[in-house]
């Protein structure tokens, strides 16, 4: 199989591995001139660059779309999830011989729920922030392109290198959200790999999948956790205004649970089944 991966970074590098070692001829899509895996072609550019998109491989079979913005605000996040995508697909869909399957890449942000609700690909999306607005918008333009489509809505991502809540429960700098934690479902790296891998192969997929682990948890849960991993006592309970905006918590945030039964029942299997198992590997990697 022929493979475009549009936005090799830090789950498409893994996947691109995944594929090569099967006997797929890979081509990753990237912004930066960094490495990529062994086996993977490099493609360097912008999707806003016609020019690049015209000279893309001919017959490529199929197409992941992993592409991230450098920034935050919702122009940027336009210029890469709505006009980047749509000018990849219109440019895909004038080969010869156009590719048969398009995994578009979104996350939970398409949700709004807040109350600590189990959401699957059925439940609403009334997101309350640009980021979800313009990934919803993006996934319309996937599933109503010129190529066949399907959705995979990825949980938090975490795994070798992408470990800061280990480093701040290792350092003393973490600490427990004062009252009620927010629930917040993640997924391994290579899970996350592995199940685009399993969707790309996947016959008559259903239009979207959730891509997270068996167990939500909140974030209490995991920092306790990591922490007794790590053979520390029980973290000091308080505000922690120094940590990502991902580990702090609004007030009367609840957080949202992802169900991941669709995959499951598709027949794929974790590695990770939880952030347990996947961050014990993490800190003894350490």
């Amino acid at each position: 199989m022929r493979t475009l991966i549009a936005g090799c970074g830090y789950v498409g590098k893994e996947l691109g591995r995944r594929l090569v070692a099967v006997g797929d001829e890979v081509w990753g899509f990237s912004r930066e001139q960094e490495e990529l895996p062994a086996g993977v072609h490099c493609l360097f550019g912008d999707l806003a660059d016609r020019a690049l998109l015209d000279a893309l491989p001919p017959a490529l079979d199929r197409v992941v779309f992993a592409a991230a913005p450098s920034r935050h605000d919702e122009a940027a996040y336009r210029a890469v999830y709505v006009d980047g995508l749509a000018a990849l697909t219109d440019a895909l869909a004038c080969a010869a011989s156009p590719p048969s399957r398009l995994i578009f890449c979104s996350s939970l942000s398409v949700y709004g729920q807040t109350d600590g609700s189990l959401v699957d690909e059925d439940s609403p999306t009334e997101p309350a922030r640009h980021s979800g607005r313009v990934m919803l918008e993006a996934e319309r333009v996937a599933l109503d392109g010129p190529i066949p489509a399907l959705v995979a809505r990825i949980a938090g991502i975490y795994g070798p290198g992408r470990d800061s809540i280990v480093r701040r429960v290792a350092s003393g700098e973490a600490r427990i959200p004062p009252g009620q934690s927010a629930f917040g479902s993640l997924i391994h790296r290579d899970d996350c790999a592995a199940a685009l891998h399993h969707l790309l192969d996947l016959p008559a997929p259903a239009p979207r999948y959730v891509i997270a682990d068996d167990e939500p948890g909140t974030l209490a849960d995991r920092l306790r956790h990591i922490a007794a991993l790590l053979g520390l006592d029980d973290l000091p309970v308080g505000d922690d205004p120094t940590a990502s905006p991902w580990m702090r918590q609004r007030p009367g945030d609840r957080g949202k649970r992802l169900d991941n039964s669709r995959l499951r029942a598709s027949g794929f299997e974790l590695t990770w089944p939880s952030y347990r198992e996947g961050y014990a590997a993490v800190v003894a990697a350490r």
